[in-house]
């Protein structure tokens, strides 16, 4: 996640739950689709898969990504697992993935395939949620009421559809929302369909470790922010999960134990979500993002525009190029690329976009596909 200087702009005009997020998150790509640039590199910044229009990140051993106007799925050596055949596809969860056919983006019709690219029934739902627990999230067609209920693998409803949202089975819970005059409110059920959370939440996660983090709207863009447990028993107030976590006071952001206690002097504009490998990312007064230790020592200067979370060892971050000014966002063009913990630049700031490392690779954007031996 990145601490950049155009999520901290957005977040000063949005509400303060809002606000708190993009303090602590990144803005989105750049990317226009256009042209085959992503790729995933390996720790040397060499590509190790051909480039896609598209791709997401590797879930269970695989990518979707997107050649031409096809998808399919790659392996980590970029060999082609299953072709290049639908008209969308999504990462897969619980062993499926849902992909989906249709001549525009707005008629897809959605099924589930299994790892071996076996298409488990004929695709027929026009929303169709990621697999968790055995069950997945389907919605009934809007001229028939259009509420969301969940199917099998065989695309069979098992628990009827009267949810008016759904969310993913994860540690046999899952959110549903029903309608409200103000704004959608959402409760948890299990397998059986049965509520068992009930439904007084504004926003949520899904279980984890079972905890969900959970917000209850106080009206006037107020909302407070939980921690529960597979009960619906308050654990603690906020949303921190990690020790130290961030805190606000009086506009600036630091470091608070899980006594409450501030450990780290709130004087950042905005900083990263936790630490990660003994680091986090800050952001100052003039916009720049260094790096501090759990110590709150300042370990790798404060010269990037953006600064994102270490993975294997590496962290990406992005500079301006104050050469290329886009009147469109009206703000400079970024470059991406990737330091060390000692914040060294160890692959080139070369690319329109970046994500995080895992075992040993990047998902990577380039702003155009490089030449032979570059």
């Amino acid at each position: 996640m990145f601490v950049d200087s155009r999520a901290w702009k957005l977040a000063r005009i949005v509400a303060p739950l809002v606000a708190f997020l993009f303090a602590l998150t990144s803005c989105g790509s750049d990317n226009t689709g256009d042209e085959a640039l992503w790729t995933f590199i390996d720790k040397g910044g060499k590509p190790v898969t051909p480039f896609f229009h598209w791709a997401f990140e590797f879930s269970e051993g695989l990518a979707a990504v997107q050649s031409g106007q096809k998808w399919g799925y790659i392996n980590k050596k970029g060999d082609t697992k299953i072709a290049f055949q639908f008209d969308a596809a999504y990462p897969f969860s619980d062993g499926l993935a849902v992909v989906g056919v249709g001549p525009r983006f707005d008629q897809l019709k959605k099924t589930y395939i299994d790892k071996s690219g076996k298409v488990l029934f004929p695709p027929t739902f026009n929303h169709l949620g990621a697999f968790g627990d055995g069950l997945g999230a389907a919605q009934q067609p809007i001229e028939r009421g259009g509420k969301w209920g969940f199917v099998d693998r065989s695309g069979q409803f098992v628990i009827p559809p009267k949810f008016d949202s759904a969310g993913m089975f994860s540690e046999g819970l899952c959110a549903v929302g029903f309608k409200a005059p103000v704004a959608f409110k959402t409760g948890y059920i299990d397998r059986t369909g049965k509520l068992v959370i009930p439904a007084r939440y504004s926003t949520y996660t899904n279980f984890k470790n079972g905890v969900a983090l959970v917000s209850v709207f106080r009206g006037k863009g107020q909302s407070d922010l939980l921690q529960i447990d597979k009960h619906g028993n308050k654990i603690r107030d906020g949303w921190c999960t990690s020790d130290p976590c961030p805190e606000q006071v009086g506009g600036k952001w630091g470091y608070k134990n899980e006594k409450g206690e501030l450990v780290i002097a709130a004087q950042y504009k905005s900083i990263g979500k936790q630490f990660s490998e003994g680091l986090a990312s800050v952001m100052f007064d003039n916009f720049k993002c260094g790096y501090i230790n759990t110590r709150g020592e300042l370990v790798i200067p404060a010269t990037f525009d953006g600064a994102g979370t270490f993975s294997d060892g590496l962290a990406a971050i992005s500079l301006e190029d104050q050469r290329h000014w886009d009147p469109g966002r009206e703000q400079y063009k970024r470059h991406y690329g990737f330091i060390d913990r000692t914040g060294k630049i160890v692959i080139p700031v070369k690319f329109q976009d970046a994500k995080d490392f895992r075992d040993g690779i990047a998902l990577v954007q380039y702003w155009e596909v490089p030449r032979a031996g570059n």
